[in-house]
């Protein structure tokens, strides 16, 4: 049985990912979560705080688990870097997961998480920012050991790249039905962690490759 603050953000949760953030009322939040607006107040006081504990609520597990599977492939590694697929499971294989797993969010949270991404107010953005800074700074460095090729600012874009098409892949989990369609019936994702084996080694091929931007011609 669902406490009364699990109750009222999996209300805002679903309500968030149907609306938006700046559609959906406190007022529709305790509705939907059956509540008064004292509850409201007592556990979160305000609508923006509310949204600070629901990223924390979804995100802070999926980041701890990156953070534990990049601390034990680095242990199982010893001196070297561990294998940038090994790193790249740990940064890609959470979320991708997490999408296809409906109690702790699944396609519904990803649907929010697009929604925060693209909200006209910056707060929401830099909610989700500041939650996905600690797993940036701990896996730059790791991507930067085991590439020692790139210089930073074009491990940077390839990182940023690679955070591009891992959230594209678990927006698409969310529909899965339109990929199927798109593609004739040769492509589904029922099976996530097929999804992943084929995503690491797309990635771990663009993030190796000596390639790196031409420099433009002065006019």
């Amino acid at each position: 049985m669902l406490n009364t603050k699990e109750n009222m953000l999996r209300a805002a949760e679903s309500l968030f990912a149907q609306h938006g953030f700046s559609a959906t009322s406190v007022r529709m939040i305790t509705t939907e979560a059956d509540v008064n607006l004292a509850a409201m107040h007592y556990h979160f006081g305000s609508k923006e705080k509310l949204i600070v504990e629901l990223f924390a609520w979804r995100l802070d597990p999926l980041n701890r688990k990156r953070l534990e599977l990049l601390d034990q492939f680095e242990a199982e590694a010893g001196e070297e870097p561990p294998a940038l697929e090994k790193i790249l499971e740990a940064f890609v294989g959470p979320p991708i997961r997490l999408s296809r797993d409906p109690e702790r969010g699944g396609a519904l949270f990803m649907r929010l998480l697009g929604r925060a991404f693209t909200d006209p107010r910056d707060r929401t953005r830099q909610i989700v920012y500041d939650q996905f800074g600690p797993v940036i700074q701990r896996f730059t460095p790791a991507l930067a050991r085991a590439l020692p090729h790139l210089s930073p600012e074009e491990l940077f874009w390839r990182f940023h790249f690679t955070v591009g098409a891992m959230a594209h892949t678990i927006y698409t989990l969310a529909d899965e039905h339109q990929l199927h369609q798109l593609s004739g019936g040769v492509c589904h994702m029922a099976d996530v962690d097929h999804t992943v084996d084929r995503l690491i080694p797309f990635l771990s091929a663009a993030l190796r490759s000596r390639s790196s931007c031409p420099k433009r011609s002065e006019s």
